[in-house]
């Protein structure tokens, strides 16, 4: 996939893969969950290899947040873990 700056968005998301990010992180790129369902195989195996990540996915749905929470914390990073699953 390409974007409209002439960069892979696949590449964006390898180079950060590099960097051990957290799920928030991964979460804020914007091509984040098109990655994910055109099955990026290193994205796949990045998610699937860390377990920690899917404790963190799952603390995000189960896990209310609370009044002083951003707004991406109470609805976007919910909304986007539940695109992932």
């Amino acid at each position: 996939m390409t974007s409209w700056y002439g960069k892979s968005a696949s590449k964006q998301i390898e180079a950060l893969l590099e960097g051990k990010p957290k799920l928030h992180q991964l979460l804020a790129v914007p091509e984040f969950t098109q990655e994910l369902k055109s099955y990026n195989p290193k994205l796949l195996d990045y998610i699937s290899s860390n377990s920690w990540l899917i404790s963190e996915a799952v603390c995000y749905l189960t896990v209310a947040p609370q009044p002083s929470d951003s707004n991406d914390r109470k609805y976007k990073l919910p909304l986007l873990v539940i695109e992932m699953i």
